[in-house]
Parts: structure tokens; C-alpha cells; sequence
């Protein structure tokens, strides 16, 4: 290629060699950067910034000879010495002090406007590209246009269009994410181990307590049942120390759900551990016949069941189901106003504790559950 300015003719090959008259200049590059040149064996050292344009030029010894400076678009705001080599902003050569114009291959660039002089060849995809005289973008400090065709960010992107990657179809099915998992947590009343399988079984039935809940909750995926032992919570005090192991309980528990299923004085407990557990993992208590009130005359000093119950229905965080039995049992003045959410009545003989032998009281909180 030849450029002719009057009657000074420039001959280059490529960005590695030019003549002018009598002048040979030969250029170095690392990869692509261009960092020396040579002129009629003078050497001279060229740094550039991260878009590659020519910022400091130092001699063999690395004492700096010029300096320039750019606004965002290419002109210059700075300059200091005298810059033996054209390639400038972006390392593209420049003929700005003879008309005014960049030179990117394809194309002249006009720094003033901050655009292109001629219309791209080719259309870019992207809303930007139906700009044909569009300057990398409209995105000067972070792209560069190598041949005046595309835009590329520093390291040269291969699909050449300023960061657009084409829409891809995986051929690999998605990776599933893990299905969360659900605890349930029994927290039983007096008179029963709370076990499982192993509960002690009343003398009006033949089976276990809970007997067949703990096999249905695990035969649904993801689903776990956990029986906090205990020891008959007859005061307070007992109710305080199991509350505690309930508490541990559920801390052990990597569930990502815990739903609990409180009978009798075992919903005592839970209605306090609404009050003192702040664990987010905590949905649904579900009462059944719960006591509520202080076991008197063991009151523990900081121990008021009845306030605690007010909370836990006014607890945004947690949701409270109430499950009675009807006539419901009422062993004690408990304060419950509200009405519960579901009744069952059973043969009348024992329905408070029937109600945890029976499955259907189990369908109804797993529906409820699930709606």
C-alpha cells in the first residue's frame, strides 16, 4: 500500500515496514501489540493502555521522548514531545494533522464527530448494528475496531461484535435443581415415649401411638419424620427441658423445611418454642388438643403459656393449625378464643388420645400441607 501527501510518497507493508523517501521504519510487535520501532535504526520503545494506543514513547533507554493523552473518542487532550510514529489512538495510523481523519482499514474514522466517515459494508447484529456509521458501539473506552468491520473487546473476541455472543442451543438436558426436603418433627404428650413405632401403646388400643405416621410421611419423596423422646412433661419445669430437646432437635435436622406435629401438653411446648426459636426453616405448627395454660402449682417463673399461644397466632413467620377433638378436650381452662381449623369426633370413649392412632387425622395435615 502507498499513501501520496503532495509530492511525499509513503510506502507500507502492513503495520511492519514503511518508507518514506529515504526514511525506513520498521515496527515490533508482542502478539499484537505493536511495542517498538526503528527508524533508520533509531529505536524507540512504544507503551500503550488497554485499548492500544500509543501513550508514552521512551528512547533505548527508556527515558520518555512524548507523551499523549486521549478523550474518550479519540482526539487528543494532551500531548507532550514530539511522537515519531502516526499510529496513535487505538494503534491506528493517524492523519488527523493533515485532514482530520483516522485510518482503520476498511474505513476513515472522524474523531471529532464520533463516528465513522463511511458506512459499514457490513451490518453488525444488535440494535446498535442497524448504526452503520456507529463507533464500536457508542462504546469507546471499552472496545476497539482492529479493521473497521467490528468491534472487540482487548482480547479480540471471536465473534467480533463487541461483546454479542450469538444465541446458543444446549444439546445437554438442564441439570435439575436438588428437590428440597421437609422434617417433621412429633412432639408428643404425657404417657408416650414418642418413639415411633416403638410408642407405648394405651390401654384402649391395641397398637402403637402414631402407629403407620412415621411409614406414610416417608413414603412421600424428600419427607422425614423425627420423634423427640420424653419423659412424661408434667410441670414446667419437664415442659422447659423437653422444649429444649425439641429445640436440638431441630438444629440437627438439614431439612430445608420443618413442619411440627404437637399433641396434648407436647402443644404446650411447641407454643413456647414459637416464642424462643428464631429458625426461618420453621412452617407449620400443628396443635392437636394442645394444653395451654401454666401447670400449677410448678410454675416456672418465666413461663407463660398463655401469652405465648397469643404470639403464635399473631406470628407472621409462622402459620399454627388447630386440630380438637369433639366435645373438645378441655382438661384445664385453657384460653383458646379462636376457632380451630379442623374438628374430628371419634367413638367419644378417648378421643384426645385416640387422635394419634388414627391415619385420617395424618391425611389432614399432610393435605393441608399441600394445598
Amino acid at each position: 500500500m502507498n499513501t501520496s501527501q503532495g509530492s511525499t510518497i509513503t510506502y507500507f507493508v502492513g503495520g511492519h515496514y514503511e518508507v518514506t523517501g529515504s526514511v525506513i521504519t520498521k515496527y515490533y510487535y508482542a502478539g499484537s501489540q505493536r511495542i517498538a520501532m526503528r527508524t533508520n535504526g533509531t529505536l524507540n520503545y512504544l507503551l500503550g493502555d488497554h485499548l492500544g494506543s500509543t501513550s508514552l514513547t521512551t528512547d533505548a533507554l527508556g527515558i520518555v521522548i512524548s507523551e499523549m493523552r486521549y478523550k474518550a473518542w479519540g482526539e487528543t487532550r494532551y500531548a507532550s514531545g514530539t511522537s515519531p510514529t502516526k499510529y496513535q489512538y487505538t494503534g491506528q495510523y493517524s492523519y488527523t494533522a493533515d485532514f482530520g481523519l483516522h485510518f482503520y482499514n476498511a474505513r476513515w474514522y472522524d474523531s471529532s464527530l464520533s463516528r465513522f466517515a463511511q458506512a459499514d459494508t457490513i451490518v453488525p447484529p444488535g440494535v446498535q448494528g442497524y448504526d452503520r456509521y456507529a463507533y464500536v458501539n457508542n462504546s469507546p473506552v471499552n472496545y476497539t475496531d482492529p479493521t473497521g468491520h467490528r468491534c472487540a473487546d482487548g482480547d479480540e473476541d471471536i465473534w467480533g461484535f463487541c461483546n454479542y455472543t450469538p444465541p446458543q442451543t444446549s444439546t445437554s438436558p438442564p441439570t435439575p435443581s436438588p428437590a428440597s426436603t421437609t422434617a417433621w418433627v412429633f412432639v408428643c404428650g404425657i404417657y408416650y415415649a414418642c418413639t415411633g413405632a416403638q410408642n407405648t401403646s394405651s390401654s384402649t388400643f391395641d397398637v402403637p401411638a402414631y402407629s403407620g405416621w412415621e411409614e406414610e410421611i416417608e413414603s412421600r419423596p424428600s419427607n422425614t419424620a423425627i420423634f423427640v423422646p420424653t419423659t412424661n412433661p408434667v410441670d414446667n419445669y419437664q415442659v422447659l427441658e423437653y422444649a429444649a430437646e425439641v429445640e436440638r432437635a431441630i438444629a440437627n435436622s438439614d431439612a430445608d423445611e420443618i413442619n411440627l406435629i404437637c399433641h396434648s401438653r407436647g402443644g404446650q411446648v411447641c407454643i413456647h418454642l414459637a416464642t424462643v426459636l428464631k429458625d426461618p426453616r420453621i412452617a407449620v405448627m400443628f396443635l392437636l388438643d394442645p394444653s395451654v395454660r401454666d401447670t400449677s402449682p410448678d410454675e416456672h417463673p418465666a413461663f407463660d403459656n398463655a401469652s405465648d399461644y397469643v404470639n403464635l397466632v399473631n406470628n407472621p413467620n409462622i402459620q399454627s393449625v388447630l386440630i380438637v377433638t369433639s366435645p373438645v378436650f378441655n382438661p384445664h381452662p385453657d384460653p383458646i378464643a379462636n376457632p380451630p381449623d379442623y374438628t374430628f369426633t371419634f367413638s367419644g370413649q378417648d378421643d384426645h388420645n385416640e387422635m394419634v392412632y388414627r391415619l385420617d387425622v395424618l391425611y389432614t395435615i399432610l393435605n393441608h400441607v399441600a394445598k
